[in-house]
């Protein structure tokens, strides 16, 4: 009798959270209207320019300019080494294919190497 109370409760309980959960209709909302603009285009201005000052005109004269390879720099020297778009910067001579350009204006920090002492121990410690 008691398996037979149980049973039923039971089954009672599940129609009614059944009813409960999935017996209810959804709740109808309008679906909502959203308005499609075009993209706005794109402006970089990361702060160095100005508003009201005009773009610099894009000259031949701002062009780097560049040294023939016959006048090499004194050994040791630091080259600024260019092909197309490419740059760098060096103490020995040009890759093949690189033109040694004229270094102009900015700061230019060279780092030495670390001292021989170390430099062997690293040698040392890598084999």
């Amino acid at each position: 009798m008691a398996l037979r109370l149980i049973f039923w409760t039971a089954l009672l309980s599940l129609a009614l959270g059944y009813h409960w959960r999935y017996g209810k209709p959804a709740p109808s909302q309008p679906v909502p209207q959203i308005e499609v603009q075009a993209a706005k285009p794109f402006v970089f201005n990361n702060g160095s320019r100005r508003d009201d000052e005009p773009a610099p005109p894009a000259s031949p004269a701002a062009q780097p300019k560049r040294v023939a390879k016959t006048a090499e720099p004194a050994p040791g020297t630091l080259r600024k080494c260019a092909m197309g778009k490419e740059v760098s910067y060096t103490s020995m001579n040009c890759p093949s294919g690189f033109t040694n350009t004229q270094i102009t204006g900015g700061t230019i920090n060279v780092v030495d190497g670390p001292a021989p002492a170390l430099r062997e121990q690293a040698n040392d410690a890598g084999s």
